[in-house]
């Protein structure tokens, strides 16, 4: 694993899940993960994590991820 997906990965681990939805979309993340080591780069073909910028909420309790629609 890379040290980028493994950064990724923990801030993913990281986040405070609020309920049962989010939960189930944090690990299908970290399962899509785990079975993509290339997950961060655009060869990835079946998808791959983007980003650019950090969204939190001022008390660090919540962040925001973006999920692409047009990857479904």
């Amino acid at each position: 694993m890379s040290a980028g997906l493994g950064n990724a990965l923990r801030q993913i681990e990281s986040v405070e899940i609020v309920d049962d939805d989010q939960r189930a979309f944090r690990d299908q993340i970290l399962d899509f993960c785990a079975s993509h080591p290339d997950a961060l780069y655009r060869t990835c073909l079946e998808g791959h994590l983007t980003g650019s910028a950090a969204v939190v909420d001022p008390g660090r309790r919540a962040a925001l991820i973006l999920h692409h629609v047009k990857l479904d």
